[in-house]
């Protein structure tokens, strides 16, 4: 409606702004946790929420809202067993087959993909769904949270020139904010199913502040959690050599905007 058209808009100036303020050369450069390193307990960092950015979607949800809660970005290791990320990266490549890929990207949407995924990997994706959710719960103190999608995503260094290229110089390291683009996003989740260094080169995730830009470099069963808003303005680095798998999820403080499977 005019008035969703009216805040998407809105989002994508307010993105527009904060990419031309911190999206440049010459910037410091802080790893926040590399790929070589296992925490043993989850680490955080406090950035103060943009309040209103999250307030004009459907007004402030209590108990939920980042504006009103508290605004972090969370890594946990292990999250995810060595077994079960390589098992899901597997079955993410056999279900990507004859699919039409972008240059070196290509994703699928699970929650509408399961016959692809096939039993195995739609108990996989099911069971990190529901985990992530209360671990979401959990690590922000919230009362209640819904799904708001979900995608399987592959990023090749060398990507094949074939006839399921559709768009052959796309451009996927672009930065942005998840709610600029999606208004009903209120928090992101990565779950990297393989490791940097180990089975790719670049694939960096990068958070673009102000005075520096922040890495998570990704690792097997590693989870990033943070709010959508364009506190977390970021970026994925173009993957040089070999194939980065992940598992992204967003989710809504609104049941009215939940992810239903005819979205």
């Amino acid at each position: 409606d005019a008035d969703s058209l009216r805040t998407r808009e809105e989002y994508q100036k307010h993105q527009a702004d904060r990419v031309r303020k911190a999206f440049k050369e010459g910037k410091r450069r802080e790893v926040l946790v590399k790929s070589t390193t296992r925490l043993a307990e989850p680490a955080q960092w406090d950035v103060p929420c943009v309040a209103r950015f999250y307030d004009s979607a459907y007004g402030v949800v209590q108990g939920c809202t980042p504006s009103v809660m508290q605004c972090v970005r969370v890594v946990r290791d292990g999250f995810g067993s060595e077994d079960e990320m390589r098992d899901l990266a597997e079955i993410t490549e056999r279900a990507m087959v004859n699919l039409f890929h972008q240059g070196g990207t290509t994703s699928i949407a699970p929650a509408s993909s399961l016959d692809r995924l096939g039993n195995k990997g739609s108990l996989l994706y099911l069971y990190f769904l529901n985990k992530i959710k209360l671990q979401l719960i959990k690590e922000f103190g919230l009362g209640e949270i819904y799904d708001s999608g979900a995608l399987l995503t592959r990023l090749k260094g060398n990507p094949p020139k074939d006839e399921w290229d559709v768009d052959p110089n796309h451009v996927y390291w672009n930065p942005h904010v998840d709610k600029a683009n999606i208004p009903t996003y209120d928090y992101s989740a990565l779950l990297y199913l393989n490791t940097l260094g180990d089975d790719f080169e670049g694939g960096e995730f990068a958070f673009l502040d102000d005075d520096a830009d922040r890495i998570v470099q990704p690792r097997a069963g590693r989870l990033l959690l943070f709010p959508s808003g364009p506190e977390n303005l970021h970026q994925v680095r173009e993957v040089t050599r070999g194939t980065r798998y992940v598992l992204a999820m967003w989710f809504t403080c609104s049941k009215q905007h939940q992810y239903t499977d005819d979205d």
